[in-house]
């Protein structure tokens, strides 16, 4: 059986970096969509690949928006469950 749930790739500075909890609570409130978690830990991850192969991008570091700014699935900065009700993901 597959999973065939949309994918929301949430894109983090480090893996101890202060919105992963907040991250952790979003993730539990959409259970509708699978979930994984990129950490770019100062380098430079493949952004098209990543947005590519996801269907929702979230960026929870600024400074990393110019990375995925090309890609039309990117969401800047989501960090509340009102700001999900807002992009209409909930």
């Amino acid at each position: 059986m597959t999973d065939d749930r949309p994918i929301i790739a949430w894109v983090f500075d480090t893996k101890d970096w202060a919105f992963d909890k907040t991250a952790t609570e979003l993730i539990a409130r959409l259970p509708s969509f699978r979930h994984t978690k990129i950490f770019m830990d100062g380098v430079n991850v493949n952004a098209k690949r990543v947005s590519d192969v996801s269907d929702i991008v979230v960026v929870f570091c600024p400074h990393y928006l110019p990375l995925f700014w090309r890609a039309n699935n990117v969401l800047a900065r989501i960090d509340s469950y009102r700001s999900l009700e807002s992009c209409g993901l909930v």
